[in-house]
């Protein structure tokens, strides 16, 4: 006698039954718990987009105040050496800028170039590295900038 042969499955029946469940399955997205979880993951997401523009503009924040520090500590040094000066072709110590604290690009080399600045264009971008005031006259201007590099009113 022969065996009987154990059912063997209907590939029919199981291809259009796994069509059913995968269009039952598209349709979970529109059930409200997992849409609002979408909302929810947007509104983090744009909410940590957010907070890293916070960080990137404190970190810059940061940088400014830092290089504000260095420049100034630099600049003290400088300002004393320069307070030293009898000479007005003696060398003046070079100050840095507070916004970049590197040096500042077309610094008067002596106390005689400050005197012979007869120009906005010589005298402006300076008194703006340091973070000064660029109203006044000329004659102003050349007081200020030598009150800020550390030279005496009178003496050079």
């Amino acid at each position: 006698m022969e065996d009987p042969q154990p059912p063997q499955p209907d590939f029919a029946v199981i291809s259009q039954s796994l069509r059913q469940l995968s269009e039952q399955v598209i349709l979970i997205q529109n059930m409200p718990a997992f849409s609002d979880a979408a909302t929810v993951l947007r509104e983090l997401r744009d909410g940590f987009r957010e907070v890293n523009q916070r960080f990137d503009r404190m970190d810059r924040r940061l940088d400014r105040i830092n290089n504000h520090q260095l420049a100034e500590a630099v600049n003290s040094v400088s300002r004393l050496r320069n307070g030293r000066i009898n000479n007005p072709d003696e060398a003046l110590a070079v100050l840095h800028s507070y916004a970049s604290n590197t040096p500042i690009h077309n610094f008067p080399e002596t106390p005689a170039v400050i005197a012979g600045f007869s120009r906005d264009l010589d005298i402006n971008p300076i008194l703006r590295g340091l973070e000064l005031s660029v109203d006044g006259g000329l004659e102003e201007r050349k007081q200020r900038l030598r009150l800020a590099v550390g030279l005496h009113e009178r003496a050079v």
